[in-house]
Order: structure tokens, then C-alpha cells, then sequence
């Protein structure tokens, strides 16, 4: 901090994420810990509540569906393959 060109002090700013981390333990109700409460998302009139175990099952069923998908040509021929074999 500078007064008519002369240095006179300082000012120490801290980046946001350490300041949530720093209040978290003073403040746990506003500043909860990522993935501890039920996730709200809002889209208009509607609203989802998730709770943990919803999420999970939500992740894992996603992933299961990244992992089906061929990559390259070759692994899109060997699915049809598998499903004309069923």
C-alpha cells in the first residue's frame, strides 16, 4: 500500500478456496465438506434431492455405460458381434 509514493504497509489477500477451507471449521453449516449433504439441483419448478447412496448408484450404472462403449471401429464391430452371438 503506497501513500504519495511512499510505501506505508501491505495487504495481504488470500485466495477464496483458503478462505472456505480456513472457515470451515468455524462456520460447519455454511461451509460443509464436499459430498457431506444431499445435492440439490434446481432446474426451474422442478428440484432433485440426491442423497449418497442414490449418487453412487447413479455413478456406477454411468460408468458401466462408458465402459460398453467401443472405442474404435474394431470395438463397435465386436459388440454387434456379441449381440448377434445372443
Amino acid at each position: 500500500m503506497f501513500w504519495q509514493g511512499i510505501e506505508v504497509g501491505h495487504i495481504r489477500k488470500f485466495d477464496s478456496r483458503l478462505q472456505i477451507e480456513i472457515l470451515r471449521p468455524h462456520m460447519p453449516n455454511t461451509f460443509k465438506t464436499p459430498g457431506s449433504g444431499p445435492i440439490n439441483i434446481e432446474t426451474g419448478d422442478k428440484i432433485l434431492v440426491m442423497d449418497e447412496p442414490t449418487r453412487a448408484k447413479l455413478m456406477a450404472a454411468r460408468r458401466e455405460a462408458l465402459l460398453d462403449m467401443p472405442t474404435t471401429q474394431e470395438g463397435e464391430d465386436e459388440r454387434r458381434r456379441k449381440e448377434a452371438e445372443s
